[in-house]
């Protein structure tokens, strides 16, 4: 059990053999904040296991709640699990990620394989894991727009903060009192981990003005203790250096796009190879996940002008000007 302030809990889990998973709870007396519901099968393998243990019969007499940070399978593809076992459970999360939680069919089409257009669609099998892992979604209860608060009492006044980039409805959790905040995966660093501390994937962020003003936001509040989904407790420096890193990823995705040779145009899949190889951070068979950053720094150019978009053979072409 780790805690940074009364009543908030982390548990360890994990997703397949090696990607680490945080699952957090706020409690105070007979209510239950539950932060995220993992994967579909997160809350009979670790999450209600751990409360059961903690607990015990007392369970079944609390009031459950759950926020959902935003709108990706490893974060509410338990809710399903956890109606059954809590049914009269009340899902929140931000208005804006609401339909994508709620249509398994639909954050596959627009969230994705958004990058099929591109040439770089999922496999079948990764779609049907990604089904699997969803737990089919489900209802929302509640629609948050951000700036809410929970009051849990001696567990804290929680307030809800909007923190988009990752997805349009990312939410974060701030007590002020402690200076804690819960920030699921509102920033990344320079990627994703396995667990035994490799780093394996780039930072999937999808809007880059959005990403970089979130990152900003969570600095602003100077927090003392910072929960991830999928990284270690940070304190201080490190809180710090993770945010640092953050937006250096960014600077420098963005610059190695610029520093292209402008004489030809490059399809998505071979900027993720000219990228992933210059850059060097990831191993070769992650670097189609530079997908996901790339096309946020691609519609950040287009805007400006910077970057012209040809369709060639099917195929969206990129120039840089």
């Amino acid at each position: 059990m780790n805690q940074a302030v009364n009543g908030l809990y982390r548990i360890p889990c994990r997703i397949g053999s090696d990607k680490p998973l945080y699952q957090h709870v706020l409690a105070n007396g007979d209510t239950v904040l539950w932060i995220d519901a993992g994967i579909a099968s997160t809350p009979e393998q670790d999450m209600f296991p751990y409360w059961h243990r903690l607990a015990g019969e007392a369970v079944a007499e609390q009031t459950h709640l759950l926020v959902i940070t935003h709108a990706d399978v490893d974060h509410y593809g338990g809710m399903a699990a956890m109606r059954n076992k809590l049914p009269f459970l009340t899902a929140m999360a931000h208005i804006a990620d609401v339909p994508w939680i709620a249509d398994t069919e639909r954050i596959i089409a627009e969230r994705y394989n958004m990058h099929a257009a591109d040439g770089m669609g999922l496999t079948p099998e990764r779609i049907a894991q990604l089904k699997e892992r969803s737990g089919g979604g489900g209802r929302v209860d509640t629609a948050l727009s951000g700036g809410e608060t929970l009051q849990l009492d001696e567990a804290g006044q929680w307030r809800l903060i909007h923190t988009p980039g990752h997805t349009p409805g990312h939410l974060m959790l701030w007590e002020e009192n402690a200076a804690c905040a819960v920030i699921g995966d509102a920033a990344l660093g320079r990627g994703l981990f396995n667990t035994t501390g490799k780093l394996v994937a780039p930072p999937p962020y999808y809007d880059c003005a959005a990403y970089r003003q979130t990152i900003e936001t969570i600095r602003e509040l100077q927090p003392d203790i910072v929960y991830t989904s999928h990284f270690p407790v940070m304190e201080g420096a490190a809180i710090r250096r993770f945010l640092n890193e953050s937006l250096d990823m960014m600077r420098q995705l963005d610059q190695t796009l610029r520093l292209l040779p402008k004489c030809c145009g490059y399809s998505l899949g071979e900027l993720c190879l000219e990228t992933g190889s210059r850059l060097g951070y990831w191993p070769e068979t992650a670097w189609a996940g530079l997908s996901d950053p790339l096309s946020a720094h691609l519609q950040a150019m287009f805007r400006e002008g910077a970057v012209r978009v040809e369709v060639e053979n099917g195929r969206r072409q990129y120039y840089f000007q």
